[in-house]
């Protein structure tokens, strides 16, 4: 997709201003009037440029949903006026672009510029929260299997504590046990095969992610399994 990218010396509907600014008013146009929501770690992008030309590539395995405010940086070359001349300068410049369509895993946007140079820009967004998600618990013997997903496929989640309580059916808790893992990988789904603790008349079993509730996530209830339904008859 091929997109124009507003840049000093372009106004919104295209037309070249008619004189160059003046010198100390120089400053960068934001392509997208809506502030940027500063959610979770920025995540980068490649950055390709070509003289004008702008190419952003998205390397990782999920697809940046549309809507998504991309941060541009990279150099333009500007004229300011000297006091008797015109006289080029190059500028860093740091500017934005709302994507109108998902940028899939390996596709590319370009995006035009007036008067870019150099071979250098970056691209970058914000990636969000984690979402760890357990997906299903089965016991064999003395051991849990405990399927976990992190639904998002930009961000790692951090460290957190597994948890795993013996229940009885009257809801008193016969004993515990928890297991701390340093993170969990974005976009990973995964089994996780632990002992459990097995004190005399145990009837089931509730499993708890992140249980001490380290890591912010952007859903926070479906972290627990329990396996409460085996006690009604």
């Amino acid at each position: 997709m091929r997109r124009t990218l507003l840049i000093l010396g372009i106004v919104a509907g295209g037309a070249l201003l008619a004189n160059p600014p003046a010198a100390g008013q120089i400053t960068p146009v934001q392509v997208g009037q809506v502030a940027q929501i500063s959610l979770g770690p920025k995540v980068d992008l490649q950055c390709s440029m070509n003289n004008t030309e702008l190419t952003v590539t998205n390397p990782l395995p999920g697809t940046v949903p549309t809507g998504t405010r991309l941060t541009l940086g990279f150099k333009v070359k500007v004229q300011v006026w000297a006091g008797l001349y015109w006289r080029d300068e190059i500028h860093d410049f740091t500017g934005e672009y709302k994507l109108t369509s998902p940028l899939a895993h390996m596709a590319q946007l370009h995006l035009t510029a007036s008067k870019a140079v150099g071979s250098m820009c970056s691209a970058s967004f914000y990636g969000g929260l984690p979402d760890l998600q357990l997906l299903q618990f089965t016991r064999n013997q003395s051991q849990g299997t405990i399927l976990v997903r992190n639904n998002n496929p930009f961000v790692d989640a951090g460290p957190f504590v597994l948890r795993i309580k013996a229940m009885k059916c009257s809801q008193i808790e016969l004993g515990q046990m928890n297991y701390n893992f340093p993170g969990f990988p974005r976009g990973a789904g995964m089994p996780i095969v632990r002992p459990l603790p097995l004190p005399p008349g145990v009837e089931y079993f509730d499993v708890y992610l992140d249980a001490n509730n380290t890591v912010q996530e952007s859903n926070e209830n479906n972290n627990g399994y329990t396996g409460v339904g085996v006690c009604i008859r």
